[in-house]
């Protein structure tokens, strides 16, 4: 291979699949030297016959979501500002509408059952930071003072004045009339902040934690967002916990407590299925990782793989993949107001 190869490297992410098992749908991504970065769009790919095809014309179009009935879907794509926001297409393809137009970029977004809402996921820039005044760069923002080391290992770097929050936003009409920008004398009404979003559906915020919010996924009635969060108050803390927004405003419920942390989830029937890792200790040196689940009873929680008695308490028990590596499914209630604790199938 010769560095004059390297854009022939296309990658494939992962496939959104019609709900009628009809197609899928794919986001392409490869290097291009004259754009300085990875281009891609999004390709059709039909599962019984027929050749694929682009369904998009962007530079870098990403993470497709199909509505629930299929009618639409939902990617990621470059806004007016140039960062990641939530665009909608008919699945059969067409014009990509904005739905989106986050300061910072939206990172995912997911729609509802009935596929009314699309709750997303976006950072929330601290006022006078990362563009929010015209005219301060970088370099003129007010000094910070970090006292802790997260910002080294978060792959990210300084976050805690940029937190994930979490928003819901109706699902625009994607075949309604287009919104037309205002100029002259109906722009100077109307002022420079509304014209940043004109024509963009209003969100609601959700959330406001001093922490990260991500993986959102709505529950199976639609009355809710299951998102993972950090711990506030615990800015060193290794451990997320999955919560549950009701998307009315009202008070939310953390899921899950102790020592697990949870990566993301989903609610099928009732019960909420989510991955994550047991970050306790079995020995002196090992940690467990593990994929858990959550069935919506109370008290006790089931567990998909249960150990026999010899296996209990040994490292990698159940669907072990070597010792320490303990892979399990766990499980939480899903029925708002219930809480449920995670238990190791092991008994540990």
């Amino acid at each position: 291979m010769r560095p004059e190869d390297l854009p022939l490297l296309t990658s494939v992410s992962a496939p959104a699949v019609h709900p009628d098992g009809s197609s899928a749908v794919v986001a392409t991504s490869r290097p291009d030297f004259g754009a300085d970065s990875y281009v891609g769009q999004l390709w059709q790919v039909p599962l019984r016959d027929g050749a694929p095809r682009r369904l998009t014309r962007g530079q870098s179009d990403s993470r497709p979501r199909f509505s629930p009935d299929g009618s639409l879907i939902g990617f990621l794509r470059d806004g007016t500002n140039d960062r990641p926001q939530v665009h909608l297409i008919p699945s059969s393809g067409g014009e990509a509408l904005l739905v989106t137009n986050q300061p910072l970029g939206v990172s995912d977004f997911a729609f509802s059952p009935d596929g009314r809402l699309l709750a997303f996921v976006a950072r929330v820039p601290e006022e006078g930071r990362y563009g929010t005044v015209d005219g301060v760069e970088a370099g003129q923002e007010d000094p910070r003072r970090i006292s802790s080391l997260a910002f080294q290992y978060n792959g990210l770097g300084w976050s805690r004045d940029r937190r994930s929050q979490l928003f819901v936003v109706e699902v625009p009409d994607v075949f309604g009339e287009p919104a037309v920008t205002p100029v002259g004398r109906a722009a100077t009404v109307l002022g420079a902040e509304a014209l940043k979003d004109y024509g963009v559906p209003a969100p609601t915020r959700l959330t406001s934690a001093d922490v990260d919010h991500s993986h959102p996924c709505f529950t199976a009635d639609g009355g809710a967002v299951l998102v993972v969060a950090g711990r506030p108050g615990e800015p060193e803390s290794l451990i997320n916990d999955l919560l549950r927004i009701p998307v009315d405003g009202s008070e939310a419920a953390r899921l899950t407590e102790a020592t697990v942390d949870v990566a993301a989830a989903v609610d099928v029937d009732g019960t909420i299925w989510f991955t994550g890792q047991r970050t306790g200790r079995v020995r002196p040196g090992v940690r467990r990782r593990a994929a858990l689940g959550v069935p919506a009873l109370r008290g006790r929680p089931a567990a998909a793989d249960r150990p026999g008695p010899a296996d209990r308490g040994r490292p990698g028990a159940g669907r072990g993949r070597g010792a320490g590596d303990h892979r399990v499914a766990r499980g939480v209630p899903a029925a708002e107001g219930d809480r449920g604790r995670c238990r190791d199938p092991a008994g540990q």
